[in-house]
């Protein structure tokens, strides 16, 4: 990019896009990003960096001037929703009403969730923000992720989400460490996403937002490149005997239940 000249898609490319996404949670200062995003320099001198970018692409930003000492004041920053719900709106094609019933998710439990899954990269890759990130595009991807598993949750019988909530709590810890368990999170959140967005919606929702997705190529796979993490999940000897007996307890438990079930309506029957 061209010294001085305005980026056109601030959600998708440089510097702006960064600060984006690590200002898309909470308020966060403009030292904070820069130890985040230009880790080869001193924060102090970057943060004003990162103060006259947001001056530059103030409608993506807010900004709050917090007085932390008699003598000191800090520049807060947080991302407005307004570019990512317009630009989403634009590409996938969202109905007015399917937009309403999308913002203030967007303002509230859609946050979290990104927090979630900051948390998460910056454990794993610590200098992350510090190269180029599409900002529009992992928001993107995340929400219907987030979408998809509210879809799920709520639509799939009981048997298919305890088996697979209790397959990912079990075995998230066991291959990313046992301080990777905010996967909780992103459960709880999914499972309340209808008390913001209603649920029909959420399914025409994700609809949209799968067909019109183009993945990142790290996350893009096919069906038999999942049933092949499956089964190498299934080989090792932990993991495998969890996940068999997950769903041998879950058989039996559901069996029960059928079986009581059918009962009942014979007793009925009979009377």
């Amino acid at each position: 990019m061209v010294k001085g000249k305005r980026i056109r898609e601030p959600l998708s490319e440089g510097l702006p896009s960064r600060i984006y996404l690590a200002a898309y949670p909470n308020w966060i200062t403009s030292y904070q990003i820069a130890k985040l995003i230009l880790p080869g320099s001193k924060p102090k001198d970057s943060a004003g960096r990162i103060t006259k970018t947001v001056s530059n692409y103030i409608e993506c930003f807010e900004r709050e001037y917090r007085r932390i000492t008699e003598f000191k004041m800090v520049t807060a920053i947080r991302s407005r929703v307004k570019p990512f719900l317009e630009r989403l709106a634009g590409e996938f094609r969202l109905e007015p009403n399917e937009k309403a019933a999308l913002e203030p998710y967007l303002e509230s439990g859609f946050r979290r969730a990104v927090g979630e899954h900051l948390e998460g990269l910056l454990k794993m890759t610590p200098n992350y923000l510090s190269r180029d990130v599409n900002a529009f595009q992992e928001l993107s991807s995340l929400l219907a992720f987030m979408l998809f598993g509210a879809k799920i949750y709520h639509t799939a019988p009981d048997f298919v989400k305890e088996f697979a909530s209790s397959v990912v709590v079990g075995v998230a810890p066991r291959l990313l460490g046992e301080e990777e368990t905010a996967i909780k999170g992103y459960l709880e959140l999914m499972e309340d996403m209808p008390r913001e967005i209603p649920l029909q919606t959420i399914i025409k929702l994700y609809g949209k937002l799968n067909r019109g997705m183009e993945m990142p190529a790290e996350l893009s796979s096919d069906f038999s490149r999942l049933l092949e993490l499956f089964s190498s999940l299934l080989k090792e000897p932990e993991i495998g005997i969890f996940i068999k007996e997950t769903a041998k307890k879950l058989l039996s438990k559901y069996k029960v239940q059928a079986n009581s079930s059918v009962r009942r309506h014979a007793e009925n029957a009979k009377s």
